[in-house]
């Protein structure tokens, strides 16, 4: 089974929001120029250190980095080493 490279089209949208010239944070992240532009594009992944980076660069969590919703506090817990939902729905230790 081929890898699949995780895609967030928002990192570019803010980066364009935000004002942010595609060099200079190239320079930031320590990084090539078209090695940031095949992360933005989707073609290669943003490690965490990376994803950190922009999120204090830009004064955002993780989540408004990436455009995710995070789940409502207290939705889910481990339980023997499986994560099961408040609703008692079970999902696999993976």
């Amino acid at each position: 089974m081929a890898s699949q490279t995780v895609y967030y089209p928002r990192i570019e949208e803010l980066r364009s929001s935000f004002g942010t010239p595609k060099r200079a944070l190239s320079r930031y992240l320590k990084i090539s120029y078209s090695g940031l532009v095949n992360k933005l594009n989707g073609n290669t992944e943003f490690t965490l250190t990376e994803a950190f980076l922009l999120a204090d660069l830009w004064g955002l969590g993780l989540d408004e980095l990436i455009g995710r919703e995070p789940p409502p506090i207290g939705t889910y817990t481990v339980v023997d080493s499986r994560l099961s939902y408040i609703d008692g729905g079970e999902h696999g230790n993976d």
